[in-house]
């Protein structure tokens, strides 16, 4: 037998109305679906789908293409203040590229929270398309603008971006930056409380020599990535020729487990977009670096507390220049560079760099001091494309079939500039070619006061303060390393103070003297004619070196 034949609708009808029945409410068969409301499985309220994707603004939704070639400006802009005005939320940036022509302004009169999604720093981008101008001077991709009240809370998973958050609690997290059209990628240095985790800086390159004077050779001179204040920044790297990856400014500042390679510095403490910004209670804990001119900067730091890094590199930050030819002739050895190489006149260090790739090698051009492939020489520019440096014996003909480069050193692995309070301890500095290790002078501008140094070898070499009533503000404790490349470096960092400049002498900026201080002094027999004036007798200890200590009301001699 046939089945009756049933009316299509009529069955449609039924249907329908067995979900309405199982709904959160009755509804007709033809309700229409945006005024349907049903509940999620187990909550108790009904809403409607569009109710439910108004709950995350989707950049899409408002007209943004993110196809890498149309300009989404407009779209985006209209999400976020969609999304400000509902009294904020999450704004989404599904995978794509979003090309912007000016800076996305996430700020209103309002202080409400807005977070902008993504799907990954390397799944969701914001990149300025061509002829992107800020007309305003905001400075960067995205910030609050000119508005009352910065309503940037989280951003997260989106790359390409430059950030200027000044709302307090304000998270960076899974994003990446360059160096940002006022040089800085993400700069959160105003914002208390704020944090930047897992992120990734990468500037426009690095270049191989730099003709401008006082700047970081192969950087971006005044470039930073990442400037904090009081807030933290953990798990992030980076590099490409920033002359600095991060910036601690303002209060409790720490850096925690980051990586950086091929810049200036990694971090540098007391410092802002402003330039020098003072730094209190800053850390530096578990940095790493590789290639690196100045791993660790204390600029302007009081209170700060840096220990158990890893630095190291073998060659400086810019790109290797080459090297067209090498002659010898009485000791000297001449260079010549197939471009001008913008030495400055006068005595530099270098570094020569061996590739020893297609036959016989150049290693007898390095001079004796090279314990590896990369040597450090002291060279005077001769003309625009030759330099020279000593070396004893005739290394025969240069093999042009074996590249050999020049670079710039690294510098010090630890600089200070002016430090109070602070801390440094337990680093393992193992660059094989720079400068020095540790820079205690900064070109003649350091002052420091009561500071500690524990655990530091100076592979490199020590570089003292040129002024020596700035020595007495460092203890130092289990230090020590080799005297540097050309003895321009002290081995280690005792053995060079005076009676003059122990605390409580004129201009010595260390507080004291008190109890318990102890000094290592080269000058003590002259005093009162011999060691009497120490009333303390111990055996050794002659030409006057000396360790004293205060006891309350005199230094005596104790060792």
């Amino acid at each position: 037998m046939k089945a009756p034949n049933i009316p299509r609708r009529l069955l449609l009808s039924s249907a329908a109305g067995a979900l309405a029945l199982t709904s959160s409410r009755a509804a007709q068969a033809d309700t229409n679906f945006a005024n349907f409301s049903f509940a999620a499985t187990g909550a108790p309220t009904a809403r409607t789908m569009p109710d439910r994707l108004s709950d995350i603004v989707n950049v899409k939704d408002w007209g943004a293409l993110g196809n890498n070639s149309t300009d989404d400006t407009t779209a985006i802009q209209n999400a976020i203040n969609y999304c400000i005005s509902r009294g904020g939320g999450k704004v989404f940036f599904p995978q794509g590229q979003y090309m912007i022509g000016r800076p996305l302004v996430v700020g209103s009169s309002n202080n409400v929270g807005v977070q902008l999604i993504g799907t990954g720093k390397f799944g969701s981008f914001i990149l300025p398309r061509q002829g992107y101008s800020d007309p305003n001077r905001f400075g960067s991709m995205i910030s609050k603008g000119n508005q009352t009240y910065d309503n940037i809370e989280c951003i997260s998973g989106i790359g390409g971006i430059s950030v200027k958050a000044t709302r307090s609690g304000v998270s960076i997290i899974d994003c990446s930056t360059g160096a940002g059209e006022n040089q800085v990628g993400i700069d959160v240095a105003s914002a208390r409380g704020a944090a930047i985790r897992d992120c990734v800086v990468n500037a426009a390159g690095r270049g191989a020599v730099d003709p401008r004077p006082g700047s970081i050779r192969g950087t971006t001179p005044g470039s930073i990535g990442f400037a904090v204040g009081t807030g933290i920044i953990t798990g992030c790297r980076g590099g490409g020729g920033l002359e600095v990856a991060v910036a601690l400014s303002g209060y409790g500042s720490l850096c925690t487990s980051c990586s950086f390679e091929t810049l200036g510095c990694a971090v540098r403490v007391g410092w802002s977009a402003a330039g020098e910004t003072p730094s209190y209670g800053a850390s530096i804990v578990g940095l790493q670096t590789e290639r690196v001119m100045i791993p660790i900067d204390l600029y302007n730091a009081t209170g700060a507390f840096v220990a158990a890094n890893v630095l190291t590199g073998g060659a400086g930050t810019a790109l290797e220049a080459p090297v067209s030819n090498m002659t010898w002739s009485n000791g000297v050895a001449i260079v010549t560079t197939p471009t001008p190489h913008f030495i400055p006149a006068g005595t530099n260090k270098l570094q020569l760099i061996i590739n020893n790739t297609g036959g016989p090698n150049n290693n007898q051009w390095i001079p004796d001091i090279a314990t590896t492939q990369s040597g450090l020489i002291l060279v005077t520019t001769i003309d625009a494309t030759h330099f020279r440096y000593p070396l004893a014996s005739n290394p025969g003909v240069f093999n042009a079939t074996a590249k050999q480069y020049w670079n710039w050193p690294l510098l010090y692995s630890i600089r200070c500039r002016k430090v109070t309070d602070s801390m440094i301890a337990a680093h393992w500095p193992s660059d094989s070619v720079s400068m020095g290790t540790v820079d205690l002078d900064y070109n003649g501008q350091a002052q420091h006061n009561n500071n500690a140094m524990i655990g530091v070898i100076g592979t490199h070499g020590w570089i003292l303060p040129s002024n020596p009533k700035n020595l007495a503000s460092w203890k130092f404790i289990n230090c020590g390393g080799s005297i540097g490349v050309y003895g321009d470096n002290a081995g280690n960092p005792y053995g060079t103070m005076h009676f003059a400049d122990l605390p409580g002498q004129t201009g010595v900026l260390q507080p004291g003297p008190f109890e318990t201080q102890e000094y290592d002094i080269i000058d003590g027999a002259k005093f009162g004619g011999g060691s009497a004036t120490w009333n303390d007798q111990v055996q050794g200890g002659g030409s006057g070196h000396y360790k004293v200590r205060y006891d309350g009301s005199v230094w005596r001699r104790i060792g």
